[in-house]
């Protein structure tokens, strides 16, 4: 990531990969510029930072959506933690490109948590 590097910054999310790989992930041209016009510059501070370690974090319940297989640890991980789980067969920005199938999950999924929305 260092040579991607402008001072203090790392160029828009979508600048970290091959040009075309955005296109498998939202297929539709209009879609993904709207996604590109609203990305921003990532300070390298924020990935420097290191996450905090909160005693009895979590304190409410906890879910985890999955969009694509490339998180199947994560989701197994939070199995094994007793949050509850879901997901959906589609990509790392499945929320923009079926955005109703993710609400619908997300709603699901707070109300075996009991939290009514």
């Amino acid at each position: 990531m260092a040579d991607l590097l402008d001072g203090d910054y790392l160029p828009p999310w979508s600048e970290w990969f091959d040009p075309h790989a955005l296109d498998a992930l939202l297929p539709e041209e209009e879609l993904r510029d709207r996604f590109r016009a609203e990305l921003d510059r990532v300070p390298m501070a924020l990935l420097r930072e290191p996450l905090p370690d909160v005693a009895g974090w979590p304190d409410a319940p906890c879910g985890f959506l999955r969009l694509s297989r490339a998180y199947d640890g994560e989701e197994a991980e939070a199995a094994r933690q007793g949050w509850a789980v879901a997901s959906l067969h589609g990509t790392h920005l499945h929320a923009m490109v079926e955005p109703q199938s993710v609400v619908a999950a997300l709603v699901s999924m707070a109300g075996r948590l009991g939290v009514s929305l």
